[in-house]
């Protein structure tokens, strides 16, 4: 009885099932790790191998929660790791997280390392973001790094930064 068992179950299927809900477990350890700045397991986690690409439920990697959330040193860890920079979940990139919330130190890190200043998330780039909430240092820094300063809105006005950065004055 127990041979006809044994013919009819490989002997690595369920192993391989294993395996594959580990690393589903373990990749999914790792984004919320680095949303809630979680530094040592963040590190732990990627140690074990798990994928700097893999994406939560909504779409987002680590990157963008840690960046989201404001947690620099984990932003850091990602990149020297080599966490896809401009992965994006319906355009919107880490650095539209970071100049969104206003953290100026996750923006300079990922500018340093490469990011994409023109990418568009829902027809605005991060200039028009930083512009909208009177951002003056992430400005700044985004026009240093090569964003286009006459790069328009897709919305009906088709605005600048300028646009924005003139329409209500934000401090923050």
């Amino acid at each position: 009885m127990l041979q006809g068992l044994r013919a009819k179950v490989t002997p690595t299927s369920g192993l391989k099932k294993n395996l594959m809900r580990f690393h589903k477990t373990r990749n999914q350890e790792l984004i919320k790790a680095a949303k809630i700045g979680d530094f040592e397991r963040t590190k732990n986690l990627i140690d074990a191998g798990a994928e700097l690409n893999a994406k939560d439920s909504e779409g987002w990697t680590a990157l963008h929660l840690a960046a989201k959330n404001g947690h620099t040193k984990i932003v850091n860890l990602l990149l020297v790791n080599k966490a896809p920079i401009d992965a994006h979940y319906d355009g919107v990139t880490a650095l539209h997280w970071a100049v969104e919330n206003g953290h100026t130190a996750i923006v300079n890190l990922l500018l340093v390392n490469g990011a994409k200043v023109d990418v568009k998330y829902d027809g605005v780039t991060a200039l028009h973001i930083a512009a909208m909430n009177g951002r003056t240092k992430i400005v700044e820094a985004l026009i240093e790094a090569g964003a286009n300063v006459n790069e328009k809105t897709k919305d009906s006005e088709g605005w600048t930064a300028l646009h924005w950065a003139a329409e209500e004055p934000k401090h923050y």
